[in-house]
């Protein structure tokens, strides 16, 4: 186990609306560090002055989260409700506008699974009501969306023919099922970014690309790989007359398309029945290179339009750090190897989890969210295992997310939005993820709605 270098600790106070300028205006360039406001001590209190009228709506009589239309921004959120205990949609939509302000972003988890043996996707599926009114609450607020598209619990299972073999590479009777509930949702109002869907999420994990056969069976890297390119291609394909404006309730341009991520850690092959990840480990980047070795047009502007990717700094380092620096920007690596350069991208996971010292990362997706693939050859085969994340507190999260607006996300021309996880979740709690807990704004939520009403401040 790799010993973890010990880390000065930025100062990060949090005041009335989440600031803090404890260091000097200098430390707000360097990594590692953070005063989130910079200039004098007169400027600094001008400008929570500023923030506080702002928020309060007495500032040329605009609130912070105004329901008038302004141009689309990147920040954004996660919103999920697909788990026991999560906030009611209202009331996360509510607190998303005001952290991400009129114009922003949120990622909305529309017809998730539901049990093992019931799932709102299958090959007859032609709507789902309740999807489309989350896109019509977040509508309501001003929200742009990202629409995570739900699939069965063993996509495999629901193959054109799924007895195996090759069969398992055709999709075409799920696809269009996908083809019509995507079709049925409504189209955002004139004036909203295009609604942007991915269908699936980290298709390369064992838990979500489940093989349901006898625990004596496992399913190879290169059939899943295989199986997943067959799948998205195939989702694609359905989903193009609502891109090119052939289909008559969308207009083109109105709809983009990405692909499910794939997680930037792989630890297929895969164990039926168990779901447990029998690989050593490598980098989701091998596991795009054997779906484009099936496909080697996947990823062209003809089948999708933007790239949906989970780029998390590598076992949560602390932001400018070099491990840090690869993770957050592993997209361009991904837009690089499929061959799109600057290819449009939205963040659709990100960020940092608070966790203590002894804490380690025991789910896969928690082991999926960032090795540095650049060290993994390194590594004997039966370590290529992600170090324990270092430690996190509230500050740090906080501190850090800043900096990677302020430093990466804001200045990339690449970058359409980020949505980090999560807003809030009881399930995720005690791993640290969400913003809000029990009602709560943490540190990250006020210092990033700050920063936000900050730069708004900026353009006017």
């Amino acid at each position: 186990m790799r010993k973890m270098k010990t880390q000065r600790r930025p100062t990060f106070v949090i005041g009335v609306l989440g600031t803090s300028c404890a260091a000097s205006p200098a430390s707000r360039t360097q990594p590692g560090r953070g005063c989130l406001q910079t200039g004098s001590a007169m400027v600094t209190t001008m400008l929570l002055v500023r923030l506080l009228l702002l928020s309060s709506g007495l500032l040329c009589g605009v609130s912070s989260t105004s329901t008038s239309r302004s141009a689309a921004s990147r920040f954004g959120i996660g919103v999920y409700t697909d788990t026991p205990g999560a906030p009611p949609l209202e009331q996360q939509l509510d607190a998303a506008l005001d952290l991400v302000g009129p114009g922003g972003w949120v990622t909305l988890f529309l017809c998730a699974w539901r049990t093992h043996t019931t799932s709102c996707m299958n090959r007859t599926t032609t709507q789902d009501p309740a999807s489309s009114a989350m896109l019509r609450a977040a509508y309501a607020r001003n929200l742009n969306v990202v629409a995570r598209i739900g699939n069965p619990w063993a996509v495999r299972d629901h193959a054109d023919d799924s007895t195996g073999g090759r069969h398992r590479l055709s999709y075409t009777a799920l696809a269009a099922a996908y083809g019509k509930v995507v079709a049925s949702l409504p189209s955002p109002p004139d004036g909203f970014a295009p609604l942007h869907v991915q269908v699936g999420n980290e298709l390369n994990a064992c838990n979500e690309w489940q093989c349901s056969g006898p625990s004596s069976t496992s399913m190879s890297s290169a059939q899943m790989a295989a199986e997943v390119a067959g799948f998205v291609g195939d989702v694609a394909a359905a989903i193009a007359p609502l891109r090119n404006g052939t289909h008559p309730n969308w207009p083109a341009g109105r709809l983009l398309l990405a692909h499910a991520p794939i997680a930037n850690w792989d630890t297929s092959p895969c164990q039926c029945g168990t779901q447990k990840p029998l690989g050593g480990g490598r980098s989701g980047l091998e596991f795009v290179r054997d779906m484009l070795a099936i496909d080697p047009q996947l990823y062209s502007p003809s089948v999708v339009d933007f790239l949906s990717s989970h780029s998390y700094p590598y076992s949560g380092e602390p932001f400018g750090t070099g491990r840090a620096t690869r993770g957050l920007t592993y997209y361009r690596n991904e837009s690089a190897l499929v061959g799109r350069p600057g290819f449009p991208v939205v963040l659709t996971e990100t960020g940092w989890r608070r966790h203590a010292a002894a804490d380690t990362a025991a789910s896969e997706s928690e082991r999926l969210e960032g090795y540095d693939e650049l060290q993994l050859e390194a590594l004997p085969s039966n370590e290529k295992t992600p170090p324990k994340p270092a430690p996190t507190d509230a500050a740090d999260q906080a501190n850090w997310t800043v900096l990677a607006y302020e430093h990466l996300w804001l200045n990339d021309p690449q970058v359409t939005a980020v949505c980090p996880f999560l807003l809030a979740g009881k399930f995720w709690e005690a791993s640290g993820w969400p913003w809000m807990v029990g009602g709560e704004r943490l540190p990250v939520f006020n210092a990033t709605r700050a920063l936000r009403i900050q730069r708004e401040e900026e353009r006017w």
